[in-house]
């Protein structure tokens, strides 16, 4: 199955759409509420609007991760930073996504996740423009929306920050024009809920209140789904330097910004208040870009056989409570 997306046709993405209707196919099965922990004004706003039904919340969930998905996709077709053109980083997307207990709800990294994205595919876009501001403006934008899905987000202007001097150098107005795109769409979104009679709510949600130390609830405990994410991670540091291997210059700049992805992923369980497993989404798209590069260099029977192995295993989690009830 695997070797279908090892091709340059990045419209074979589209398949993809029904991977992930099959992976989460559970939330048919197990329906659950609409709402889960601690979330932005944004997700706020998306909560109430949409209905509570497990069809629309399947088709949410699938629709939300298969842009994220295609949207990786899209970026190693259009930067090409692995020597061999392939569509892996999407399919390992899912695969990962798939790894966590549920979803069982629309979380707000579904959301966020789509405009760190965008934020990121903007800061990679200055290398070596003349002028930039509109495309650091555009990523402080889609990044302050992203803090309004999910505030933790905001650890992530650091990562833009030294993306610019990884991408640039260091130039004192482009990092206030960045910063002014993150002050706007919080500016906006104040703004209509002063309106709208919405503004404790959110002060509430993206205010000081939104954040903790290491805010893990009591009585938490890791599952054993996350082992193949903490066991990818692990791998992913170590071969930064085969990754950079006869790369030109452009290349492994761009590398080494989605290695600051993850590290900032990483960093936001420092101050995500009320922390639950779910949250490890945020690793999802750095090391599902990275594994598919790291699986492109495998054999193709072994990079099968990793794959079907990731596949049972996400479907085993998604399903792991109908399995018990009727099996164990």
């Amino acid at each position: 199955m695997l070797s279908i997306f090892r091709t340059n046709q990045v419209f074979v993405s589209f398949l993809l759409l029904f991977y992930g209707g099959l992976l989460f196919s559970g939330v048919l099965v197990f329906p659950a509420a609409a709402e889960a922990g601690p979330h932005g004004f944004l997700q706020h706003w998306v909560i109430a609007w949409l209905p509570n039904t497990p069809l629309v919340l399947f088709i949410a969930i699938v629709v939300l991760l298969f842009l994220q998905a295609f949207m990786l996709n899209l970026m190693e077709y259009n930067y090409r930073l692995d020597r061999e053109l392939h569509m892996f980083p999407g399919v390992f997307f899912m695969l990962f996504s798939a790894m966590v207990p549920g979803p069982d709800a629309l979380l707000p990294v579904f959301l966020a996740n789509i405009f760190l994205f965008l934020a990121i595919y903007e800061v990679m876009g200055t290398f070596k423009q003349n002028q930039a501001a509109g495309n650091l403006f555009n990523a402080g934008l889609f990044l302050g929306v992203a803090c309004l899905f999910y505030p933790s987000y905001a650890v992530f202007l650091l990562v833009l920050f030294s993306g610019l001097n990884i991408l640039r150098g260091f130039q004192f107005m482009e990092r206030i024009m960045l910063f002014a795109g993150v002050v706007v769409a919080y500016y906006l979104t104040g703004t209509t809920a002063f309106l709208t009679g919405h503004w404790n709510l959110f002060t509430d949600l993206q205010g000081l209140n939104a954040y903790g130390f290491l805010d893990l609830q009591p009585g938490t405990s890791i599952p054993y789904a996350l082992l193949p994410w903490a066991v990818f991670l692990v791998i992913l540091v170590f071969q930064h330097p085969l990754f950079m291997q006869k790369r030109v210059i452009q290349t492994q700049k761009r590398i080494t910004i989605w290695y600051w992805v993850m590290l900032m992923s990483v960093a936001t369980l420092l101050i995500q208040k009320h922390l639950a497993i779910w949250h490890v989404h945020v690793l999802a798209l750095p090391v599902s870009y990275l594994t598919g590069m790291l699986v492109s260099r495998m054999r193709p029977n072994w990079a099968e056989l990793l794959h079907i192995l990731l596949f049972f295993a996400a479907l085993y989690v998604q399903f792991e409570p109908w399995i018990f009830k009727n099996f164990l």
